[in-house]
């Protein structure tokens, strides 16, 4: 039978299941010897449970609107040499994407699993319009280099991704 019961963290002070181990929302654990209404019947630590949020989000996005505004690489054609600037094109896309992030990163958490998707979304869409670009750069037929800009942004889209992806809703009992 699934219980609705709740509890207050003894951290953050915010209502958990009466069963949680650890707090989904500020990842405190906590060992519970047995509930009875009070307070001091937590047994608690101040040990983390590595959970990303916001800011571990913030942060890919933050990586990915840097590299998507910066050179990305240099390539040599027949036609001469040729930059690829991230500010023009692709890179104008992949950082929109990135604000757009950004905007949802900060929102409330009572769209958490909205916002889970709408990252993982995010970051899929800026790899689609990355990779061409990058194995663009990297094919031997022509002369190219890869720059710093193509490379932060394809990890910025990557992190985000990631950060999507191991990120837990938080109405979820652990």
């Amino acid at each position: 039978p699934k219980t609705t019961e709740t509890k207050h963290c003894p951290f953050c002070k915010n209502d958990i299941y009466i069963k949680a181990i650890i707090c989904p929302h500020c990842g405190h654990h906590i060992d519970v010897i047995e509930y009875d209404g009070s307070e001091s019947q937590f047994l608690t630590s101040t040990r983390r449970i590595p959970v990303p949020n916001r800011w571990f989000m913030l942060g890919a996005c933050a990586i990915l609107i840097l590299g998507s505004l910066l050179p990305w690489g240099m390539m040599e054609t027949f036609m001469g040499r040729m930059e690829i600037r991230g500010a023009q094109g692709d890179g104008v896309l992949t950082a929109g994407i990135g604000v757009i992030l950004v905007v949802i990163a900060v929102l409330s958490d009572k769209h958490s699993k909205d916002r889970r998707m709408a990252f993982i979304i995010g970051g899929m869409l800026s790899l689609i319009f990355l990779v061409p670009k990058m194995v663009t750069l990297l094919k031997p037929a022509y002369e190219s280099s890869v720059y710093i800009g193509m490379i932060l942004a394809v990890c910025g889209a990557m992190l985000i991704v990631v950060s999507a992806l191991i990120t837990r809703p938080k109405d979820v009992p652990l």
